[in-house]
């Protein structure tokens, strides 16, 4: 028979997703087929037994297209229930054969083949089947709609996920301004009334002070009188009795020195009241759940370091009051004069930094945001939402030329517009108080702008990650259907070249060689398909481990595809094999377990993850078995190598090409989980 061109329409058969790439598959080969009979009738043979053939070829092509529609029936019924679009598609390419009446066409044929008056007809009537056929090949060919609707709606989305994020970043730089401003007014009134604290906290020091200088005085004066008199006490009852006195004024004197301690401790515990004020007054939030609602100013940040070292002054003059009262109380009043001189000082200071942080307050270079501001951002608000209402309208009107219905995708993007149009408005009632100079009424629209904005912005989010959630999964099933179809294919291969190895080299027939030759194009096709594969895992891009297996099994099956073009069925080749056979049920394994999990999380009612993070095809730990294996196989192959070089069924230059192969993929192993720890360890 003779060999199949591959097509364009073979080709785009071999890239289609899902196990509609069987059908696909089945018919390309049937519909390139190059059988005709007017090739044959132009070479002059026009007896029984060259007529014969060509009827008993276009037998097999009848057959294998009724193979064909018994395929396709059984598919659709297997995957109508999970896969509906696919299964109608597949009933439509049944209705349309039955239409258009191939497999009677074929049987007309085969009548037609058999007698010689007829063969001009036959050409033209082959050629028409052909064009039927090809009819048939574009229904299966034709693009998923869904698959497309998702990509359009997941391209939109992130579209506006873009544009939401500009606007929440302007309205919170608008909400940044208003509560600094209305920080920036309440901490200048609170300055204000700590300076009256101080001041008046300064003038009790200075009475305290004048107190406690005066009190020293006529301590001293006390003192020198009743050392003057002390030596008179007994020489008569007057001057005794003037000693009696000065003894009864130093004791009233040293109980109003007591007194006066008291007094300064009083006002040095009011200072560290003043002190601790001060402290909360220049703290910052620690940890803030909102950045728009904790403003960040460079003049707000300088007041409150002031503020802080203005709290530390006072906490400084504090205790020097509370050493004086102690002084006082022990009659140390000139100690307790420095004391209390000190705390003078400290007063001053916490006064003078005090005004420094209200001067800093009034020197901001920016002012409150504007009502004008406010309503621009509004208005990019609104231009959003009108976008979504318009995208949502084009996308209901397709479906309904479709006969489709509104999915959820649409539902959520209406969810944010409505969040949207709430923002707008909150936005216009700011901008009212914005333009009355009042950034504290503001302030309170402003906050829920931003809370509905963050609203719409998840569920756009979620929206998102149910579409990426989709297309992982499909992958899933795409990657699934063809490791499972070059698994079915591979198999035959090995046992094949197992078979024909137990014969032995030496011992190879033609039919034979033919068959080595046939099993090396089969294996070059497989690879073919792993590389299509290879290209899927590249373009989805999440998983590290998962594409470069792929590629080192398709450059496995080139290798084995060469080996049985030079006849070698031995020890290496069978190994390659089965490695080939290993990695494909691993690559299988993985896929269907993450499948399971998947289903099981949605049944569950569980996610995947939070937020815009791309969650990856497979999760580390199945990536992390895959590297294992594909060590244990350069492990296994190196041993295979040795043992064959030893033996001496393997040449040295194929040993040494082949080590250098498996060095090659040391060097990627070691590649790949320096890449899986750097991911591992990204936030």
């Amino acid at each position: 028979m003779p060999m199949i061109r591959e097509t364009a329409s073979c080709r785009a058969a071999k890239s289609h997703p899902m196990l509609l790439r069987f059908s696909v598959c089945a018919l390309a080969l049937i519909v390139t087929n190059p059988l005709r009979a007017d090739d044959e009738h132009s070479s002059g043979g026009n007896s029984d037994s060259t007529l014969h053939p060509l009827s008993s070829k276009e037998e097999m092509i009848r057959d294998r297209f009724q193979r064909f529609q018994d395929r396709v029936f059984r598919l659709r019924e297997q995957i109508a229930e999970k896969e509906p679009q696919n299964a109608a598609r597949l009933g439509r390419a049944l209705s349309q054969a039955g239409e258009l009446e191939l497999t009677a066409k074929l049987d007309a044929l085969i009548k037609a083949l058999r007698d010689p008056a007829q063969l001009p007809q036959t050409a033209d009537a082959q050629t028409k089947w052909m064009e039927d056929a090809d009819r048939l090949l574009n229904i299966l060919l034709e693009q998923d709609s869904q698959n497309k609707e998702r990509r359009d709606e997941l391209d939109k989305l992130k579209q506006y996920q873009q544009k939401l994020n500009e606007i929440l970043s302007q309205e919170q730089g608008l909400r940044n301004q208003s509560g600094e401003t209305v920080e920036a007014k309440r901490m200048a009134a609170q300055l204000d009334q700590a300076i009256k604290r101080v001041e008046a906290l300064i003038k009790r020091q200075n009475q305290l002070s004048q107190a406690n200088q005066s009190q020293n005085a006529k301590s001293e004066q006390g003192e020198k009188r009743a050392k003057g008199e002390q030596g008179e006490k007994g020489g008569n009852g007057e001057k005794g009795a003037r000693g009696e006195s000065g003894e009864q004024g130093a004791k009233g004197e040293g109980n109003q020195g007591s007194e006066l301690g008291e007094q300064q401790k009083d006002l040095a515990k009011d200072t560290e009241r003043l002190a601790e004020d001060l402290k909360q007054l220049g703290e910052k939030p620690e940890a803030p759940t909102d950045a728009a609602s904790q403003p960040q100013s460079s003049q707000l940040d300088a007041a409150k370091a002031m503020t802080q070292s203005a709290s530390q002054s006072a906490q400084s003059g504090s205790q020097s009051m509370s050493q004086a009262g102690d002084q006082l109380s022990e009659k140390k009043q000139s100690d307790a004069a420095q004391s209390q001189k000190n705390a003078e000082a400290s007063l001053e200071e916490t006064k003078k930094q005090l005004e420094e942080a209200k001067n800093a307050l009034q020197q901001k270079p920016s002012e409150a945001a504007s009502g004008s501001e406010q309503r621009s951002v509004a208005q990019s608000t609104k231009s959003l939402s009108n976008q979504m209402q318009q995208d949502a309208q084009s996308s209901q009107g397709q479906q309904g030329k479709q006969g489709g219905k509104p999915g959820q995708s649409g539902q959520k993007s209406q969810s944010a517009k409505q969040q949207l149009d709430q923002a707008e408005k909150s936005m216009d009632d700011a901008a009212e108080s914005l333009d009355k100079d009042s950034p504290e009424k503001a302030i309170p629209p402003q906050d829920d702008a931003l809370d509905k904005l963050q609203e719409a912005k998840r569920e756009l989010e979620e929206q998102i990650q149910k579409l990426r959630k989709e297309e992982k999964d499909e992958t899933l099933r795409d990657l699934e259907a063809r490791f499972r179809d070059m698994l079915s294919k591979q198999k035959p291969i090995n046992d094949a070249t197992a078979s024909l190895n137990d014969a032995g080299r030496a011992n190879f027939k033609r039919a034979d060689e033919l068959q080595l030759a046939d099993m090396s194009m089969a294996q070059r096709g497989i690879a073919g398909q792993a590389r299509t594969c290879l290209h899927i895992l590249d373009e989805e891009g999440t998983t590290v481990a998962f594409p470069r297996v792929v590629n080192q099994l398709a450059e496995d099956m080139d290798s084995v595809a060469e080996r049985l073009k030079g006849f070698d069925t031995g020890a290496i080749t069978q190994t390659i094999e089965q490695e080939i056979v290993d990695t494909l049920t691993q690559l299988l394994d993985a896929v269907k377990k993450m499948q399971q999990e998947n289903s099981e999380q949605a049944k569950s009612g569980g996610s995947q993850g939070g937020g815009d993070k791309n969650q990856p095809l497979l999760p580390p730990s199945a990536e992390l078995k895959l590297l294992k294996a594909s060590q244990v196989r350069i492990n296994t192959r190196t041993t295979t190598i040795a043992g064959s070089l030893e033996s001496g069924s393997e040449q040295k230059p194929n040993a040494e090409k082949g080590l250098k192969v498996l060095a090659t993929r040391q060097q990627e192993c070691m590649d790949i989980a320096r890449q899986m720890k750097d991911k591992a360890e990204q936030p």
